[in-house]
């Protein structure tokens, strides 16, 4: 996650805490499941450029 931070910037990244129940692993731990949602800068410029 801080990763992903880093190279894209906290407006392009967006993280969701999900339900974990059914992954033993996480289950049996109880560690915290995460959704790391990162937008692709690329597409926006393929957007820009075919738009204009």
């Amino acid at each position: 996650m801080n990763q992903c931070l880093e190279l894209c910037g906290g407006d392009s990244v967006e993280v969701e805490e999900i339900d974990y129940r059914g992954f033993e692993c996480y289950e049996k731990s109880g560690e915290r499941m995460y959704r790391i949602w990162v937008r692709d800068g690329s597409m926006e410029q393929k957007e820009g450029l075919l738009a204009g």
